[in-house]
């Protein structure tokens, strides 16, 4: 809240990368004690930015679905943690009481458990992503420059970040910068007043990986607006209410397509639209769920089920799933690494792109000052020590 002054520096417009393409689920059980602690973080930032504008929060709660000896051991496991965390949660839940709340699964599904937490939700990943911005524009004074690349962060070798430089080779002055330039994060090259490299690009342990999701036809009785979002490992898939009665269900393939981020598109949209499977592709990977997906439905709702609408995008996986934050050069943090969960915590390089994707500029102040960043979820703390005068 200290920040005086704050430029979003954007390649493309605010909110059409990766958030748009975000399915919207929020939701806290994970095996991970930080990032469970992130996503009731989250949470509270979502009651907080609802009380000034109406974000359009679902809080219609999550199903976990275990239906095999090892998920049911990794879900007792984040039961635990869930309650240690102070979330609240039931456990068991029957596959019969499965079926009431989320009507188009079969609930006679063998050895089927699961867990319930009634305080998860979906959201609009654009709404969020402008409430973000408005309570930072009451907080400070902020500017958002869209379709403003980045080539290049100026520092000094005693003084660490001084400022960057944009793609139309204007200087912006500031002290810190954060890099949450998804797929692109961390090839931002550090370099001095003279073009000196002080830091190259660094190639991050991440990679994009595709992800897509199905909207399927309308059917209010099967896919109640109510009904919670519903998350099933053993089977691969998850699923959410759509507004107007119709249901989201995201596939993660056996062997998902993943991409060298050099190959893609510089244009934030085309990137993303790269990772759309053809026709034929999306019906040879619908395909190859349906038997594993078949058996948690209700009957016949695999066959009566119409998918009118298909959405795919990059999400950034790291190998332990884990995400990429921290300080890559005095000034200088980079926050990316979301592994399929940008809105609930929050992307890969793997060569130096000339341009990055969105980036934070904090403008110089006197003193030393704890900041909070917000972006995408993510809570940030950086210590930003003043090395100049104003």
């Amino acid at each position: 809240r200290q920040v005086q002054r704050l430029r979003l520096l954007e390649r493309g417009q605010l909110g059409t990368g990766a958030t748009h393409k975000s399915a919207g689920l929020i939701v806290q059980m994970s095996s991970c004690p930080s990032k469970v602690r992130m996503a009731r973080c989250t949470l509270r930032d979502i009651g907080a930015l609802s009380a000034r504008a109406d974000l359009g929060f679902h809080k219609v709660g999550t199903l976990r679905v275990a239906a095999s000896e090892r998920r049911i051991r990794e879900l007792e496991a984040e039961v635990l943690l869930c309650k240690q965390a102070g979330v609240e949660c039931e456990y068991p839940v029957s596959g019969p009481a499965m079926a009431e709340m989320a009507p188009y699964l079969n609930g006679e599904t063998p050895g089927l458990l699961a867990a319930s937490i009634p305080s998860d939700g979906w959201i609009d990943p654009t709404l969020l992503a402008q409430g973000y911005l408005q309570a930072a524009r009451e907080l400070s004074e902020v500017v958002v420059h869209s379709r403003c690349g980045v080539t290049a962060v100026l520092g000094h070798v005693s003084e660490g970040v001084t400022g960057l430089v944009t793609s139309d080779e204007t200087v912006v002055a500031c002290d810190a910068v954060v890099d949450a330039c998804g797929m692109w994060a961390g090839l931002l090259p550090v370099r001095d007043s003279a073009g000196e490299v002080l830091r190259p690009p660094s190639y991050l342990p991440m990679a994009p990986v595709r992800s897509h999701y199905w909207i399927t036809q309308h059917d209010i009785q099967s896919f109640p607006n109510s009904m919670p979002n519903v998350i099933v490992p053993d089977a691969r898939f998850y699923t959410r209410p759509e507004a107007g009665g119709a249901m989201v269900i995201g596939m993660q393939e056996e062997q998902s397509l993943s991409q060298d981020v050099m190959s893609l598109p510089e244009d934030g949209v085309a990137a993303h639209e790269a990772a759309a499977a053809s026709g034929p592709e999306a019906e040879l990977l619908l395909a190859e769920s349906c038997n594993e997906i078949g058996r948690f439905l209700a009957d016949g709702q695999l066959d009566n089920l119409a998918l009118k609408h298909y959405v795919a995008g990059w999400t950034t996986y790291t190998p332990d799933g884990k995400y990429v934050i921290g300080e890559q050069y005095p000034g200088l943090v980079v926050a990316s690494g979301c592994n399929g969960l940008s809105l609930i915590h929050i992307s890969e390089p793997t060569r130096l792109l000339s341009i990055s994707y969105a980036v934070f500029c904090l403008k110089k102040k006197k003193k030393t000052h704890i900041v909070r960043l917000l972006e995408s979820s993510i809570h940030i703390i950086i210590r930003i020590t003043n090395r100049h005068t104003a």
